[in-house]
């Protein structure tokens, strides 16, 4: 991996029909992104989440209504691995969401020579509605959006050090991982920036990529 890669964060990726994390184009795009990256030998991380139900499929059931219904994911039997501390256990790190320490450690995806890190919420540190923050693509209400969004975008501050990860830019892909701004300025801020110049070192830094921008193809997240 680069010394200095892009950071691409993004809440679904979509690489193969082996690892259903993602829901339709927007992860799509992202998945060529990491391939392509992968190809051109540009330095790439992409970030998201591992969502253990992964998202819906269909079915018509016997009154000829479509129905949706969820699979379960073991990470063993997906091409998954999961990230490990110098001592050989999972490398948990904790993102503080509401009053709340939310833990969660990570799997690597390798696509090609380019990494891309699933962060799993599913820890029995967490209280249940926490560890079911990663239980489904875009599930349950907008609190549960919102913090998953906190969750990946958080991400930027608490695991890209302890993976090793020293981005030169980070890209968001949608909306979703809008709170990385708010934790950059954060770590600037600390380090004794002001706010005006926080924000223009964490603007310079950040690339945003947005979809279908008209009113009738946006959702809650793409019109942020």
């Amino acid at each position: 991996m680069a010394k200095h890669p892009v950071a691409y964060f993004s809440a679904e990726f979509g690489f193969h029909e082996t690892l259903p994390v993602a829901a339709g184009g927007l992860g799509v795009l992202a998945g060529d992104h990491a391939k392509s990256a992968s190809d051109l030998g540009l330095g790439f991380v992409g970030i998201s989440l591992f969502y253990r139900e992964g998202y819906f499929q269909q079915l018509i059931n016997p009154d000829n209504w479509q129905t949706e219904y969820y699979t379960l994911l073991n990470p063993r039997n997906l091409p998954v691995e999961p990230v490990l501390d110098p001592k050989g256990e999972p490398l948990v790190c904790m993102v503080n969401i509401a009053m709340s320490q939310v833990y969660f450690h990570a799997w690597r995806v390798n696509v090609g020579r380019n990494p891309v890190y699933l962060l799993d919420s599913n820890r029995p540190e967490n209280e249940p509605h926490y560890r079911d923050l990663t239980l489904r693509v875009y599930g349950g209400d907008s609190t549960t959006r919102i913090m998953q969004e906190i969750l990946l975008g958080s991400a930027v501050s608490v695991c890209c050090v302890p993976l090793g990860v020293e981005p030169s830019v980070f890209h968001m892909n949608e909306g979703h991982a809008a709170f990385l701004t708010l934790e950059l300025m954060k770590e600037k801020m600390a380090a004794g920036k002001s706010f005006a110049e926080a924000f223009a070192a964490t603007k310079a830094e950040c690339i945003f990529t947005t979809h279908t921008p008209v009113e009738a193809g946006t959702t809650d997240s793409a019109a942020t």
